[in-house]
């Protein structure tokens, strides 16, 4: 009797990479919490304040984590996070970019969502040469057009854009028209969804990650522990809250985690930048070295 085999599969999948690579997402999100330090895709004065994870229930639609955040006047801003290992930027219907663009749609025409200082992400793992040489420049242009008839010309003009900028564009159109009901979206709503529109590409799916060396270095600078063993301990402390679909804030930090962040940071980066911003205040300490002979 014959065995029938197994068909091959791939293996990043089998093994439960897509998961291991959400959660690890999630973790770099929380250590901006634990370190209040900068939060990708905000303003850059905001700090996060609360991580909820899987918070569909809750009315959320880009729902892998949604990170509240506020500034030194109370401010808040919210980052709608979806996470994705690989994805392709298509126009086909039924397609997992089809997924992401509907949820961040719903999510945008809410009535919680602000336009002025909220966000959306599509977080994925390391981005395809296509996509950072056409659809990251589109999301950019976006922004920093001044309306939606600035923004349409640009992307218009013969030499100042191309033929697969056009096609990226037509992609994002043709998934806003499906999520709104098959009706054709103008010209100023496409500019106002893609203004806060991200593609980010972490790459936490491998050994030697750059963005894992950072966070690492990033948690350096607050605790005397091995930073990659306090790296593995926020990944499983941010697995539990996931698959709880919890909400985590400052005050709700384990103690064994929160003792991992005690230690003060030795590097006051905001002061190094004041000292930067003001030639006149020294950027030297003195040193006996440097004692005159």
């Amino acid at each position: 009797m014959s065995l029938e085999l197994k068909k091959q599969s791939n293996p990043f999948s089998t093994g439960g990479g897509g998961v291991n690579f959400e959660t690890r997402v999630q973790a770099a999100f929380a250590i901006s919490l634990l370190t209040q330090s900068f939060v990708p895709c905000l303003s850059k004065n905001m700090r996060a304040k609360e991580l909820k994870f899987q918070n569909k229930y809750d009315g959320v639609n880009t729902d892998d984590f949604v990170l509240v955040a506020s500034d030194a006047s109370n401010k808040e801003s919210r980052l709608y996070a979806q996470i994705k290992h690989e994805i392709t930027i298509s126009g086909a219907e039924e397609s997992v970019f089809e997924e992401v663009v509907k949820s961040g749609w719903e999510d945008f025409k809410s009535d919680d969502f602000d336009p002025k200082s909220d966000s959306i992400a599509l977080i994925t793992g390391q981005l395809h040469k296509v996509d950072i040489n056409n659809t990251l420049p589109i999301l950019e242009w976006a922004r920093y057009s001044s309306t939606s008839t600035d923004f349409i010309k640009k992307v218009n003009t013969v030499g100042f854009t191309s033929k697969t900028k056009l096609e990226r564009l037509e992609k994002f159109r043709t998934q806003l028209t499906h999520a709104n009901d098959g009706n054709r979206i103008s010209d100023d709503e496409l500019w106002q969804f893609l203004k806060v529109f991200h593609l980010v590409g972490f790459d936490l799916d491998n050994e030697y990650s750059v963005i894992a060396s950072l966070l690492c270095s990033l948690i350096e600078c607050y605790t005397e522990e091995s930073p990659s063993l306090v790296l593995a301990k926020i990944i499983t402390w941010v697995q539990e809250f996931n698959q709880n679909a919890g909400v985590l804030t400052q005050n709700n930090i384990s103690e064994e985690v929160n003792s991992l962040f005690q230690a003060k940071s030795k590097v006051d980066f905001e002061h190094d930048l004041l000292k930067r911003k003001h030639p006149t205040i020294p950027l030297l300490r003195w040193h006996p070295a440097m004692r005159q002979q």
